[in-house]
């Protein structure tokens, strides 16, 4: 079954139910809820998950809904100093990105879901926009 890294954009699209990025993302993430795929988020995109809900809805009890609703669908990737070093010697524009990618390889997921695809450039798993992930992965 294959394995995929929820970005943080792709879970605060869903959360936050931005309407242009928002169907897409949460289709992928029924994927995970129905168990076709294994759906993972990794530990350093929770804290920003919370901030960025809890600021948008002014609600700390929002935020806190939305970490345990996708905390019952997707499990939390680990991040350790090993993956904090890799991002650091990978030398991307975005430190938050490399550490994503570097989460995915090192808990062996086979790919990255964010809506964000190019500042992924230098990936070496597939990183999919989720409309791209659905057609490939539904049919």
């Amino acid at each position: 079954m294959i394995k995929v890294l929820f970005d943080t954009n792709i879970i605060v699209d869903i959360l936050l139910a931005r309407d242009e990025f928002a169907p897409h993302a949460l289709a992928a993430l029924k994927l995970a809820e129905n168990k076709l795929i294994k759906g993972y988020v990794s530990a350093a995109s929770l804290a920003d998950i919370h901030y960025i809900v809890k600021r948008a809805s002014k609600s700390e009890e929002i935020a806190m809904k939305g970490i345990d609703y996708i905390l019952d669908i997707l499990r939390v990737a680990k991040i350790n100093k090993k993956i904090i070093l890799s991002a650091r010697k990978d030398n991307w524009n975005d430190f938050e990105d490399s550490i994503q990618y570097e989460c995915a390889v090192k808990n062996h997921l086979h790919c990255i879901l964010t809506r964000n695809e190019k500042d992924f450039a230098q990936s070496k798993i597939p990183v999919y926009a989720p409309q791209n992930f659905l057609s490939i992965f539904t049919k």
